[in-house]
């Protein structure tokens, strides 16, 4: 790769090689890549308008073409792993979708930036449910929410699921794949 290509700071790239490609555990990747991802300019430009979602999107897919093309880890995963973690804090579908497409290809040399961005993708704000159980044994059925688990599949055969959380009020049965969960409101 070409370092004038790349969309981080040289200093940011040597250190990240370092650091990411140094890693010992997924936890230790994951925190280094946010680390790196806070200190990179990218984040700022991205914040200011200067960088597009889309353009982001873009060329973390390119990278992701580029690494999977090769048979060894290299710069391309530094400069990917950084953009995740960027990525991950986009409060956008395409970001989720992106995530979701990149925790998909695990094969080498793409191991890493797979577990990176399951992790991430677990983590985001949204994919988190906090439930009370035993706060919901003790109310009425009027005040539960309800949490239906919903899964699917496209057309190419992969499956996916997703969380809904629906007010008591709004509740109703019409999913053939789902479970419903009585919930603290």
């Amino acid at each position: 790769m070409n370092k004038q290509n790349s969309w981080i700071e040289e200093v940011i790239l040597s250190d990240g090689a370092f650091l990411l490609l140094g890693s010992s555990s997924v936890s230790r990747y994951v925190r280094m890549a946010g680390q790196l991802a806070y200190e990179t300019t990218l984040r700022n430009q991205i914040e200011s308008g200067l960088v597009s979602t889309d353009d982001l999107l873009n060329r973390a897919r390119e990278l992701r073409a580029q690494l999977a093309a090769k048979k060894q880890r290299d710069v391309e995963e530094v400069e990917l792993a950084i953009i995740i973690a960027i990525t991950s804090e986009i409060a956008s579908e395409t970001a989720s979708e992106l995530l979701i497409e990149l925790s998909l290809n695990d094969q080498p040399p793409l191991t890493w930036i797979s577990a990176l961005a399951r992790r991430l993708f677990q983590e985001r704000a949204a994919n988190i449910l906090a439930t009370d159980l035993e706060g919901a044994r003790g109310r009425p059925e009027g005040e539960r929410s309800k949490t239906t688990l919903c899964a699917s599949s496209d057309a190419a055969g992969i499956e996916s699921s997703s969380v809904l959380t629906i007010p008591p009020a709004f509740v109703c049965e019409d999913s053939l794949d789902s479970a419903v969960v009585d919930l603290a409101a």
